[in-house]
């Protein structure tokens, strides 16, 4: 029901970076009318066939099904396969809603984890096929394609050092070569003051903890902790003469070292402030009840009134009309992906209302971004 197209129909293709166009032929589209599929999008899955499968290398795309084409990145030369499938938010609370309906969509198959791979598993251990946990929603509804990528298409990998200077703080990878230039701007400008920052406030707040702890007569610490970048404050007296909060407490208040006795008198002046402050938090709290309770009666007031019911009764009104009008909105653009004669993948190929400012941004992008191997 669903094909897909790029230019090179020998399987091999022109550059690293490539346009994929697809089509549903005429079943399909009545298929998902059938089933009040409002906002169906493509999931496009694109894995190396050369290594064994691993999902921190995996690209995966999902984009409306009425944009008709996506400009995709390989991630590896040699051979690649590309698997195209539609998807929708099944939740009848949110699936009229395209926010929501895309926000759900990404949650389930472009979450990653802390390691970078993708947490929803979908390609099989041989990369042939994926595996469908919902079945109802896949159908079927995929399209396969394999293509031939030479390994000049991609751009030559910076040092080592450079790369680790560049991603430092960053969860994801650099994909290309206009990724890596954008963080190297950063990179190089504003992150060395930000680091400097940083560990000047660790080293002034790891000081003030040490003058602490010898306020309370308590000298026998790791003071190499105090060079260290990290932020755990524990290396100060972890790697010392206590290896546990229990014994940093226990010796601090059994302490009888002069240096600890001028803290003394802050305990019942405190008591004291607390004490004076809190009479008047009382009154605060007294007068701020009141006031929610007359809140709340004025809202229920309003609430019960004629005047807010047809209030209500026009936001309902013209929340179905707006609902109404997404739906014939989005009937009309299904027709653009409909199978009709020759489909070119190519921005100048598609009906001048499809092409996009997205897609014009993303032919600019594989023209000057040349992605990195992986």
């Amino acid at each position: 029901m669903i094909s897909l197209y790029v230019h090179r129909q020998d399987a091999t293709v022109a550059t690293a970076t490539v346009p994929v166009r697809w089509c549903i032929t005429k079943a399909g589209l009545d298929e998902l009318k059938m089933r009040n599929v409002f906002f169906p999008y493509l999931l496009i899955i694109i894995v190396s066939l050369d290594e064994q499968t691993d999902s921190r290398v995996e690209t995966r795309y999902l984009v409306p099904l009425t944009q008709i084409l996506q400009y995709v990145e390989f991630r590896r030369p040699g051979r690649n396969r590309i698997f195209a499938t539609v998807v929708w938010n099944a939740d009848p609370a949110t699936a009229e809603d395209p926010l929501k309906s895309e926000a759900h969509l990404r949650d389930t198959y472009l979450k990653r984890g802390d390691g970078g791979q993708y947490e929803k598993t979908l390609v099989n251990a041989l990369g042939t096929s994926i595996m469908f946990d919902e079945p109802y929603r896949m159908l079927q509804w995929l399209a396969t394609l394999t293509a031939e990528v030479p390994a000049e298409f991609f751009a030559k990998l910076h040092p080592r050092w450079l790369t680790r200077w560049v991603t430092r703080w960053l969860t994801t990878w650099v994909v290309n070569e206009c990724d890596f230039r954008r963080r190297a701007r950063f990179a190089f400008t504003l992150q060395p003051v930000l680091i400097l920052r940083g560990v000047l406030i660790c080293a002034t707040l790891k000081l003030g903890e040490v003058i602490l702890f010898w306020l309370g007569g308590m000298f026998k610490l790791n003071y190499r902790a105090l060079f260290s970048w990290a932020w755990n404050f524990k290396q100060i007296w972890q790697q010392g003469a206590w290896d546990t909060p229990d014994d940093v407490f226990k010796h601090t208040f059994s302490s009888r070292s002069p240096a600890f006795w001028p803290l003394t008198p802050i305990v019942p002046l405190g008591l004291v402030a607390l004490g004076y402050y809190g009479l008047g938090f009382a009154v605060i709290k007294t007068v701020l009840f009141a006031a929610v309770i007359l809140l709340a009666a004025s809202v229920g007031f309003l609430a019960s009134s004629p005047v807010m019911h047809r209030l209500t009764e026009t936001w309902t009104k013209r929340e179905a009309e707006e609902k109404a009008r997404e739906r014939q909105r989005w009937e009309r653009e299904l027709s653009y992906v409909l199978c009709d004669g020759v489909m070119t993948p190519a921005l100048s190929a598609l009906p001048p209302e499809r092409r996009t400012l997205r897609l014009r941004v993303q032919r600019l992008i594989a023209a000057f971004c040349r992605p990195f191997p992986a």
